[in-house]
């Protein structure tokens, strides 16, 4: 961490944007098969052949700015139904508890957390290990469709050119 430099200025100079897409692109079945199998292959498979040991996930927290690349390019749509293939896959298995910050709204607008739109500070990693050892922003059969539900809510309504005010 104190090699690189954090902040919006950081951010924002790796959140470069081409011309913004008017249709938004989906997922396909094709892909989504792809998903499926690499998801299998990868992660639950394994998973399957070692059930006395839990597995626990997290989807990364990526920046607002990372949101915003999704959807300015048209592709924000495509995002959430390739992450709730994913979630309901790993729902499947008992062994696995997939943890998701996406809706941690304060720290991913906080680009005071990130270097670029990717990867965040160690203290945010410290952080999600001490959510997921209290049990928050777990994922399950309960709760994976609200936790979509605002996700798609707050991405698909936020203001992205305060982003750059």
């Amino acid at each position: 961490n104190a090699r690189v430099t954090f902040g919006a200025e950081a951010v924002l100079a790796s959140h470069g944007l081409g011309p913004a897409v008017k249709t938004p692109v989906s997922i396909s079945e094709a892909e989504q098969q792809i998903i499926l199998e690499n998801i299998r292959q990868n992660v639950t498979d394994l998973a399957d052949e070692h059930p006395k040991t839990t597995f626990y996930l997290f989807f990364t927290p990526y920046s607002i700015c990372f949101w915003h690349v999704l959807q300015n390019t048209g592709t924000l749509e495509r995002q959430f139904d390739i992450e709730q293939t994913v979630i309901e896959e790993l729902l499947k298995h008992p062994n696995i508890k997939p943890y998701c910050f996406f809706t941690n709204f304060e720290m991913i607008c906080d680009l005071n957390n990130y270097k670029d739109l990717y990867h965040y500070g160690e203290w945010v990693n410290s952080w999600m290990l001490e959510q997921m050892h209290s049990g928050n922003y777990l994922l399950t059969e309960d709760n994976y469709l609200q936790h979509l539900d605002a996700m798609r809510e707050f991405y698909t309504s936020y203001d992205y050119a305060s982003l750059h005010r």
